[in-house]
């Protein structure tokens, strides 16, 4: 069985014109994830994007929803649904991209929309959202070195092939070393999104090797991290959306001093609302520190360790505000040698 399915909603809007209130006629769209947006991750933090979007709005939409995980489901999608007719197309995450590309060039009446991806088109019915993940990363590693009380700090992503995870690391290195030069750092890949295990037994080693803090860009395969966390009381930096709030155990909420946060659910949301606005425009974007689109979960658990943090931090946001970054050299990352 195909990991694929669809999902109506309508949401009927109303333009006012000279003072008139006139019905308009619903754009139809396709909105496209990369995994279930039931469950907490990145693709929940798109379905929270249009869900906004469809209740502080009134938007002209009738909207499509297609989860399609594997290749072979993106094959199916491609030749049945998506070669349905569209006014528009949403893909959530890179996956997506050259697919609605190939789409995009096919179809030139219909608007695409790639949120979380630098891959950009040269054609009127294209747009890309980026965000800066360097920028994400470089405050969690502030926080991982202001917050570790040794010298070994750690890093378990998902799958190195996504240039979002390369940038996260990267950043995250030029952070640590922004607070801690001499720090060692242990780096590690599990190749996938959702094996929480095998992401809890790497937790598990650097842990026992002195590491006494994580940042993780694992999605749902962080919940072994946490878990082991929690268990040997150490730390960990959550990814995408405030996962400290999502846990239901204290020990777990505990052990997640906070998450860098990447507004996937505010650029679905703006998207949505350019379309249903009639003001979509093609071309590409990027959502960064300054413009609300990245940054670090503050809540009731961590407020206190955050004012611990705060000289350090006060410092990076500054750097960050500089709109051409020159005061951060993400290049010293290249020339660190990670531990495994």
């Amino acid at each position: 069985m195909k990991i694929s399915w669809f999902h109506r909603v309508a949401v009927v809007g109303v333009l006012c014109i000279m003072g008139a209130v006139v019905e308009a006629a619903p754009l139809k769209g396709l909105v496209c994830f990369n995994g279930q947006p039931q469950e907490n991750g990145f693709n929940s933090l798109a379905q929270k994007g249009v869900q906004q979007a469809q209740t502080d709005y009134p938007l002209n939409l009738d909207i499509t929803t297609l989860v399609a995980i594997t290749p072979e489901a993106k094959e199916e999608a491609r030749k049945g649904i998506l070669s349905q007719k569209w006014d528009f197309v949403v893909g959530i995450g890179d996956d997506y991209a050259a697919l609605l590309q190939e789409e995009a060039k096919k179809n030139v009446a219909t608007k695409y929309t790639v949120v979380d991806t630098a891959s950009s088109l040269n054609q009127a019915n294209w747009h890309n959202v980026a965000f800066n993940d360097k920028e994400a990363g470089y405050l969690a590693g502030v926080i991982a070195a202001s917050e570790s009380t040794g010298n070994k700090i750690g890093f378990i992503g998902g799958n190195e092939k996504f240039p979002s995870q390369k940038a996260l690391l990267k950043g995250y290195i030029t952070g640590i070393l922004a607070v801690k030069p001499e720090a060692e750092i242990y780096a590690y890949y599990i190749g996938n999104f959702t094996d929480s295990k095998k992401a809890g037994k790497r937790a598990e080693k650097f842990y026992n090797k002195g590491v006494d803090v994580i940042f993780h860009a694992a999605d749902r395969a962080s919940e072994g991290i946490i878990a082991v966390a929690a268990e040997k009381r150490k730390f960990v930096i959550g990814c995408d959306y405030d996962q400290a709030l999502a846990q239901k155990e204290p020990a777990k909420q505990n052990s997640i001093i906070t998450s860098a946060l990447k507004r996937v659910d505010k650029a679905v949301c703006d998207t949505l609302q350019a379309l249903a606005r009639r003001k979509w425009q093609a071309g590409s974007v990027e959502y960064n520190f300054r413009n609300d689109g990245v940054g670090y979960a503050v809540n009731a658990l961590n407020k206190d360790k955050i004012a611990t943090w705060q000289e350090n931090l006060a410092d990076a946001e500054a750097k960050l505000y500089v709109q051409t970054n020159n005061d951060i050299d993400y290049t010293v990352a290249d020339r660190v040698k990670l531990k495994k």
